[in-house]
């Protein structure tokens, strides 16, 4: 049978096609034999490698990651202090203590803030009012007046005429001049 046969189909005689099909195949040759391209891809690769095969690169950082992770993925400092913030934190953040007492507040409101009960009547009153503030109405009356004023006050004007003058004075007071001779006579003088 082997007269004339050549040293590989001395090798080949027996053998089955695989064997046939192997002659002079290396281990790997032999290990792929069959195998698809994705089994060759794949072959040798850990299983991250074989999980992360045809991710793009967010999806290589996202892996494992929790939704709050994927969720602060490039976010800023900023973006992470105000996540699940209401619009009032977000207002708020940063803000003083005044500032948050004054936020909505009116500009009456304002100069009001820590003001007495006093200072809220008298805010844009004058001078005068301020000093009126709690007079009655006597005093009101009287306010930049003299002694003498303050004396005439409510008096008639007999009052005034006579004021600062002597019994004699208020005797003589309308009299003629004959009456001012005979005052103090007899009837025999």
């Amino acid at each position: 049978m082997l007269l004339g046969k050549s040293n590989l189909d001395r090798m080949l005689l027996g053998k089955s096609n695989l064997d046939r099909m192997l002659l002079g195949k290396s281990n790997l040759d032999r290990m792929l034999l069959g195998k698809s391209n994705l089994d060759r891809m794949l072959l040798g690769k850990s299983n991250l490698d074989r999980m992360l095969l045809g991710k793009s690169n967010l999806d290589r950082m996202l892996l494992g990651r929790s939704n709050l992770d994927r969720m602060l993925l490039g976010k800023s400092n900023l973006d992470r202090m105000l996540l699940g913030k209401s619009n009032l934190d977000r207002m708020l953040l940063g803000k003083s203590n005044l500032d948050r007492m004054l936020l909505g507040k009116s500009n009456l409101d304002r100069m009001l803030l820590g003001k007495s009960n006093l200072d809220r009547m008298l805010l844009g009153k004058s001078n005068l009012d301020r000093m009126l503030l709690g007079k009655s109405n006597l005093d009101r009356m009287l306010l930049g007046k003299s002694n003498l004023d303050r004396m005439l006050l409510g008096k008639s004007n007999l009052d005034r005429m006579l004021l600062g003058k002597s019994n004699l004075d208020r005797m003589l007071l309308g009299k003629s001049n004959l009456d001012r001779m005979l005052l103090g006579k007899s009837n025999l003088d």
